[in-house]
């Protein structure tokens, strides 16, 4: 058989992405959709080779309201897969058919993955499978994505799928829109509106629509082929046009205009438009959107069984989620309840993991010991002690620190608690003028930056994209960790896990402020409405969880062999240079340009050639900054002990506060300038952190040592 392409597709926390590792394994390809940021996974399915299966973005919808619905809506348009695997959740079967319903009027070859049967049936709901497949005339196979269940089925239905022809599927809006749909695809046909020749056919007018979206008897007029003057509209059901064009679809519309439709069609469009609005006294979309909602709830009384137990005469849903969200979002207890998960997280974080760190710098020193009296040559074992060593080696020392951190956020974002905080943000967030929305991209943050730009793209309002774009940097993100347990480890070692926790909450209070100012300043307006989806609480699989820690960490580690470990050559370089001079000294090259920004820094207590540039090289990668610490220190033994004998504990807090808040890394602003197409915004980016990092730790500094001074009088 020959190579066929299946794209997956469902709503956020359908189960998806759970299904795609489960079906494709370790063939996972990643990379960028053509032309945007958005994340392109793909991979081969394990049971059938010929087989590719392209995972599209998570959405609700297929419309244009996000980067995400665009990417996907383009790809089965324009890609026109040989089958769709729709995810659909079990336990919100109303809410996930709404896109099942787009599919299928969209004439593509469906089978669905009824997914999370045991979160339905926790909800004491149960769902009729075959009934779903008959009622919608498409393979539905019943899947339990966290256990592995169904996946055989699963692959065996879509490839038995793939030559199947899409059967012509119909909602019945009504008679009203149904008489101006049929009107409008008489048109399509009549005009030659370079339609593919699909075999799609459409109801005469006299033949009104029946039934459960079933197959009615259409004419025999099939879909004109395209002549080389006219640009293809995408290959899809002459009905589907119809009703987006009944809803105004822009994209649609532009490519009708494209493809000659004259002045006249289009006041007639507009006619009947005016038509349908003063009929329902709303706009023709909402209708057909509610019309959609009333089929599905048809379909949902029919399938769907739910169970309920008397308890006194009173009927009780029980619900797990219901009962553990009456704690954890309560007034009272949600914000405790998050600062303690939090405490907890770096707890783990920290102790664990420095029971790795030592191990392992224990292993580097022994290493250190061996290979330095079995090199002779100057140059090369300065090379591998100082600059191999001494600035990979103390980056790689915090590797066991990195992905336990990983490792609790993704525990935290498969049990569903993730989203919860989101919700718990939505109130602060709205009273600085964004949503609670903004704050997934924040939580992002905490893991890389850059992901945390691209995840803007989900934000509806323009506004809402740009502050939260332009505040992401102020998350503490892994690659600033290691500095965190470098300088809380040496200086605050009884209360390491607080020092780092204040770190993270002054950077989430400084994106709050900034996101306040820009909202009264340069983006201002009304924040968007926003609705969150508060998944149900699961028990993560220790396969997924795995799978997630080991994405974000590997990255990490990835780094560290090509770019962090270039940047310590080249620092290396530096402090040998020019010729003649010790190592690392003030008059290296690295020395001289460490110097010439120094004075910069003295306001904010570190005030050193060292420092300067270590925050210089940081903008290459946050990582960087302790690798070149741990380069230029080299000479002097461990590098916290160095620290510990260089340094103060407050110029030590004040050099975190503006590690924390300063200048995006390369990769961070490239990102910001990929998604504002737009290179001043990326410079104001660089800018503007800057200010606030060197103004924050510079009051810091002045007022923590007024303090200390005042103190120490009395």
């Amino acid at each position: 058989m020959d190579s066929k392409r299946v794209a997956l597709i469902g709503n956020p926390n359908s189960g998806k992405t759970t299904l795609f590792n489960a079906l494709t394994g370790s063939t996972q390809q990643t990379g960028n959709w053509p032309g945007v940021t958005v994340e392109k996974k793909s991979g081969r399915l394990l049971q059938y080779k010929e087989i590719e299966l392209i995972d599209l973005p998570g959405t609700y919808s297929l419309g244009a309201y996000s980067e995400d619905e665009l990417v996907a809506k383009r790809y089965l348009l324009d890609e026109r897969p040989d089958a769709v695997i729709d995810v659909i959740d079990a336990s919100n079967l109303k809410r996930n058919l709404y896109l099942t319903m787009l599919l299928l009027e969209m004439g593509e070859n469906v089978v669905l993955a009824v997914n999370m049967l045991d979160a339905a049936k926790n909800r004491n709901a149960e769902v009729d499978v075959k009934m779903l497949s008959t009622l919608l005339n498409v393979p539905a196979v019943p899947t339990i994505g966290v256990r592995g269940k169904g996946m055989q089925q699963l692959a065996d239905q879509t490839r038995e799928n793939l030559d199947r022809k899409s059967q012509s599927f119909r909602i019945d809006y009504g008679h009203e829109i149904e008489h101006h749909l049929c009107k409008l695809e008489r048109m399509l046909h009549r005009d030659n509106f370079c339609l593919h020749s699909q075999g799609h056919r459409f109801l005469r007018d006299q033949e009104e629509p029946h039934g459960f979206g079933r197959h009615n008897k259409v004419s025999d007029e099939t879909v004109v082929e395209c002549d080389d003057n006219k640009r293809a509209l995408p290959a899809m059901p002459a009905r589907y046009l119809a009703v987006k064009i009944l809803e105004n679809n822009q994209s649609v519309m532009h490519r009708l205009k494209e493809n000659g439709l004259t002045e006249k069609q289009l006041e007639d469009i507009e006619k009947d438009r005016e038509h349908l609005e003063n009929i329902f006294k709303e706009d023709v979309e909402s209708v057909m959107i509610e019309k959609r909602y009333g089929f599905i709830e048809g379909i949902v009384k029919q399938v769907v069984t739910k169970k309920r137990i008397k308890e006194g005469g009173i009927n009780h849903k029980i619900n797990v989620s219901d009962t553990i969200d009456m704690v954890v979002l309560n007034r009272y207890l949600a914000i405790p309840i998050f600062l303690f998960i939090m405490f907890l997280m770096f707890q783990i974080t920290f102790t664990l993991g420095g029971l790795f760190a030592d191990l392992f710098e224990t292993a580097l020193g022994s290493l250190s010991g061996l290979i330095g009296s079995g090199i002779t040559h100057p140059l090369l074992k300065s090379f591998v002690l100082e600059g191999v060593l001494g600035g990979l080696g103390s980056i790689l020392v915090f590797v066991p620190n990195i992905f336990l951190l990983f490792l609790v956020l993704s525990i935290l974002e498969d049990s569903g608690y993730m989203a919860r905080g989101a919700y718990l943000m939505d109130g602060l967030m709205r009273k600085i003028g964004l949503q609670g929305k903004s704050f997934i991209p924040m939580v992002t943050g905490f893991g890389c930056s850059v992901p945390a730009v691209m995840a803007t793209r989900t934000l509806e309002s323009k506004n809402d994209r740009m502050i939260t774009m332009m505040v992401l940097n102020f998350m503490s993100c892994g690659a600033k960790l290691p500095v965190y347990v470098l300088f809380a480890g040496a200086f605050f070692p009884q209360n390491e896990t607080l020092v780092v926790i204040s770190l993270y909450l002054l950077g989430i209070f400084a994106a709050v402020l900034m996101a306040k100012i820009f909202s009264k300043t340069l983006f201002p307006g009304e924040n968007t409405p926003f609705v969150l989806e508060l998944p149900p609480y699961r028990i993560p699989t220790l396969r997924g969880v795995m799978i997630h820690m080991w994405d974000r960490g590997s990255e990490f580690l990835r780094k560290a062999g090509t770019l962090i470990f270039a940047v310590i050559i080249l620092i290396w370089v530096l402090s040998n240079l020019p010729s003649g001079v010790a190592y690392a000294s003030q008059e290296s090259y690295i020395g001289q340009l460490g110097s010439l920004v120094a004075g910069i820094f003295k306001p904010l207590g570190f005030g050193t050639w060292e420092a300067a540039t270590a925050l210089i090289f940081g903008i290459v990668a946050k990582e960087v900054v302790v690798a070149t610490l741990g380069t230029v220190y080299s000479t002097q033994g461990n590098l916290a002990m160095t620290v510990q004998q260089l340094w103060t504990p407050l110029a030590a807090y004040s050099f975190m506060i503006m590690t924390l808040l300063y200048t995006p890394c390369i990769a961070t602003l490239s990102a910001i300038r990929r998604e504002t197409r737009s290179t001043l915004w990326m410079i104001f980016s660089m800018g503007y952190s800057f200010a606030v990092a060197w103004v924050a730790s510079f009051l810091f500094y002045q007022l923590g040592g007024l303090i200390l001074s005042l103190v120490g009088k009395l």
